[in-house]
Parts: structure tokens; C-alpha cells; sequence
């Protein structure tokens, strides 16, 4: 199995089997963002272009680290003035992610019932769950 480039992740008293790093995959929406130097957001995904109070907004995100990640970091959304703040659970840790492996991760940012129709950007960050900073900043890399 490892010569085919699965890998092995603990969990618990168990050991869970993590398919072959992907390389090569395409978002929609293409994009050239580095968090702190060591993620690269290579895009992302929204399959519904129109989403509803009371609806959740899906967001499929790309990400490389390629030199490796130290800590665990992970992204956040923010829809206009709602803030999505998502937990590691059944997420592969970026601490595992392999150099230049592309982890494609869904995502949902709730949008509540109480939010005026309207147009919102949609902004990402992310976070250091290891401790030593809060928000790690976004950058075009310039």
C-alpha cells in the first residue's frame, strides 16, 4: 500500500488509510493567496452561485503547503459579517499534509436567517490551532 503512496494517519488506538496525495487538481475559481508564506491557496469551489437565509453556503477549498506545515493550521470564512470558524474533526491535519500535495476540503459557512438578501464578499483566513498567532495574514505573495 505505501508504495502506491497511501499513507497511514493515527487515530486513537486505530489508524486510519489516507489515499494518495493529489497534484493536480483544478479549482473554479483560481487564486495566487499565501497565508503567512507556507499555505498557498490555489482556488476554490462554490457549486451554488445563489444561496438563501437559513441556507448553508459551500465552499470547496484548494491548498498547498509546499515546503510542509509545522503546525495546524486552519481556514476560516467569513460571508459578509458572518464568521465561520471550522473545526479539525475529519479533516486531514495540515501537520500531514505532504510537500506540494493539493488538499481539497469542503467547507460550509452557515448563513443565517436574519441576513438582508444582498451581495457579500466572501473572505478567507487562516488560523494557528498550535498557538503563537491568532490570524495568520493573507497575502498575493508581493
Amino acid at each position: 500500500m505505501r508504495k502506491m503512496g497511501f499513507r497511514l494517519v493515527p487515530e486513537g488506538r486505530f489508524y486510519r488509510v489516507v489515499a494518495p496525495p493529489v497534484t493536480d487538481a483544478v479549482p473554479q475559481h483560481p487564486l495566487d493567496v499565501w497565508a503567512a508564506d507556507r499555505v498557498r491557496v490555489l482556488g476554490f469551489d462554490l457549486p451554488a452561485a445563489v444561496v438563501h437565509a437559513g441556507e448553508p453556503l459551500e465552499l470547496r477549498l484548494y491548498q498547498t503547503a509546499p515546503e510542509g506545515v509545522d503546525g495546524v493550521w486552519m481556514p476560516y470564512g467569513q460571508l459578509g459579517p458572518v464568521e465561520a470558524r471550522w473545526t479539525t474533526d475529519s479533516r486531514l491535519l495540515s501537520t500531514d499534509w505532504q510537500p506540494g500535495e493539493v488538499v481539497v476540503e469542503r467547507f460550509w459557512l452557515p448563513v443565517p436567517f436574519t441576513l438582508p438578501p444582498g451581495e457579500y464578499p466572501l473572505r478567507l483566513g487562516y488560523a494557528d490551532l498550535t498557538g503563537g498567532r491568532p490570524a495568520l495574514p493573507l497575502s498575493t505573495g508581493g
